[in-house]
């Protein structure tokens, strides 16, 4: 994960890639069963300066699973994020033009206030010359 990775390195973690899962596919499954079984556990060991000495590999045979549902998964993962981004930023849209929308009326309400005060102003300035005249 890119963002995973940049905060890592923004607050001083290590710059590598940082594997999550990966997957292995054997052309014989009783071979995949005996390695799943042999590794799963067992620390991935290198020398004790290896970065990755201390961590455990973590195998598990997946019965009637082909490579085509793996993919299909990841395909999968893929359009939901961007359907979930997609539909984030038709939400901003919307809220925006709502927000412009509200600022218009507004000043549109705000202008027709004005215009009858000043005609308000205008009409008492007429009145008040008439009072004074018939004095």
């Amino acid at each position: 994960d890119p963002k995973a990775r940049y905060h890592r390195k923004k607050y001083g973690g290590n710059k590598k890639k940082s594997f999550s899962e990966g997957w292995v596919e054997f052309a014989d499954k009783r071979v995949a069963k005996r390695v799943a079984l042999a590794l799963n556990a067992q620390p991935i060991g290198g020398s004790k300066r290896s970065f990755y000495h201390e961590d455990l590999w973590t195998l598990k045979y997946l019965p009637k699973f082909k490579w085509n549902h793996l993919t299909e998964r990841i395909a999968f993962e893929n359009a939901s994020r961007a359907q979930r981004l997609r539909t984030e930023m038709d939400q901003a849209n919307r809220e925006n033009k709502a927000y412009t929308a509200n600022v218009d009326r507004a000043k549109a309400v705000e202008a027709m206030e004005e215009k009858a005060k000043r005609r308000m102003e205008k009409v008492s300035g007429v009145l008040d010359r008439l009072y004074n005249m018939k004095m």
